[in-house]
């Protein structure tokens, strides 16, 4: 019996288009999404090779992951859809506990095969908000304003409409 491990890599949005690249955004916040980089161990025949030879779990698990992800996503993105959402103070380091606590149940129940299929790691890549301050102050209000008004000038500026 042959084994290996898998490794595969999503964020939270299940978005295809987002990669841990950091882009400085004019704000001075950095855009790096949070993503989940799981390892399996995996024994042959449930994993294959891609068209670059990187191991993958095989095509009907493949399938059963990427619904777990998916399915996974539209429950959890909306948590990290945008700092209006984030908890105050530490409570969100305990909301992302909970998070990997989820998805580490839902692998368990539909992708692991005890002696086939085994979670190994569960990691953590990317901006993951741990603590988040009073948003209700007169600074940060301030700020929120000014960030508002660049996003509308910038609609403004390229001729697109918000509400599109």
């Amino acid at each position: 019996m042959t084994a290996t491990i898998v490794l595969d890599r999503f964020n939270i949005y299940n978005d295809r288009d987002l990669t841990l690249n950091k882009v400085t955004e004019t704000s001075g916040m950095v855009e790096d999404p949070p993503f989940f980089q799981i390892r399996f161990y995996v024994s042959s025949p449930y994993f294959s090779e891609d068209m670059n030879g990187n191991n993958q779990l095989a095509r009907k698990y493949r399938r059963l992951f990427n619904k777990l992800k998916a399915d996974f996503a539209k429950v959890n993105a909306p948590i990290f859809d945008s700092p209006d959402n984030y908890p105050t103070g530490f409570e969100s380091l305990a909301q992302v506990d909970q998070v990997v606590k989820d998805l580490q149940k839902a692998i368990q129940s539909k992708i692991v095969i005890p002696g086939k299929i085994e979670l190994n790691t569960i990691e953590l890549l990317g901006n993951w908000e741990v603590y988040s301050g009073n948003e209700e102050t007169e600074l940060a209000q301030e700020l929120n304003r000014q960030t508002n008004a660049e996003v509308a000038q910038w609609f403004k500026d390229n001729h697109i409409d918000p509400n599109v």
